[in-house]
């Protein structure tokens, strides 16, 4: 076997290198993930809905969980009904705004950078032309 690391061959060095140790999960692992995903978007929701400039925080009827109903939540926070919570002249413009980052990705040029050395042994190509494409989007928008 060569002395110097560089003169190894690919499978020589992984087979002298230590595999990675598993670390375990992170926040904790499926569950955690599930929990903040849906979580936290529904605490969002809800301090949107339950404190706001109509009746302060919280509204009147969370503090009596036992004798809130719809109607009374409706009334207390000023809440415009299933129309509220999405919009689809909004949701246009942001897959308007995705479809065009996704042609400018294509369409202008950058230059191509390989990432790290993965465990595979290979390495993914990325693109780099944030620039450009915010030049574009000011000069046309701007």
């Amino acid at each position: 076997m060569p002395s110097h690391p560089t003169a190894m061959s690919k499978s020589q060095r992984k087979s002298v290198l230590p595999s990675e140790p598993s670390h375990g999960y992170e926040f904790g692992g499926p569950l955690g993930a599930f929990a903040t995903s849906f979580g936290l978007p529904l605490v969002c929701y809800l301090a949107n809905f339950l404190c706001n400039d109509v009746s302060g925080c919280p509204v009147p009827s969370a503090l009596h969980p036992s004798t809130i109903t719809i109607a009374s939540l409706k009334e207390e926070t000023g809440w415009p009904g299933t129309e509220g919570l999405a919009s689809t002249k909004v949701t246009a413009w942001v897959l308007g705004y995705y479809f065009l980052s996704l042609v400018l990705q294509a369409a202008l040029p950058g230059v191509v950078t390989e990432g790290v050395e993965l465990q595979t042994g290979g390495r993914l190509k990325y693109k780099f032309n944030g620039r450009k494409s915010r030049d574009y989007g000011i000069r046309e928008n701007g």
